[in-house]
């Protein structure tokens, strides 16, 4: 063997740590890296996603049934009168039968029209209803 010194230049010594460091990052992204899921885990989320898409539909269901019930519903009670109340701070009516909600003017355009989207906007409706709620309400 010999005795002859070898000498690093700093670009060379910059470039041997460069490379460690990309192992380094492999590494560490392999270590975190999750591991393949097992058949059991792959059928029990699938299992989850049908249940969750089921779920989802009977939601929906119920929903438009609601909707239909309370389009159907006279909003009267057997003696004729409304069965709807005004809802001052809202400026809508409610019906104590069916607590569908009832608007004058027509459906918000965007977000909002999409939140009211089970609610009634009926101006003919409304101004019936209104009209008999405020006959029977006093002053004090």
């Amino acid at each position: 063997m010999s005795d002859q010194k070898q000498t690093v230049t700093l670009d060379v010594l910059e470039a041997l740590l460069q490379r460690q460091d990309e192992r380094t990052q492999e590494l560490i992204k392999a270590v975190r890296a999750p591991a393949d899921p097992t058949p059991k885990q792959l059928a029990e989320e699938a299992q989850a996603k049908a249940d969750r898409e089921s779920t989802a539909k009977l939601q929906l269901v119920k929903l438009n049934n609601q909707i239909a019930l309370q389009h159907a519903c006279t909003h009267r009670r057997k003696d004729r009168t409304t069965s709807c109340v005004y809802e001052y701070m809202g400026g809508y009516l409610i019906c104590q039968q069916c607590q569908a909600i009832i608007h004058a003017g027509s459906r918000p355009e965007g977000d909002l029209g999409k939140e009211t989207s089970n609610h009634i906007f009926d101006t003919r409706m409304f101004n019936e209803h209104f009209q008999e709620t405020q006959a029977g309400a006093t002053t004090f």
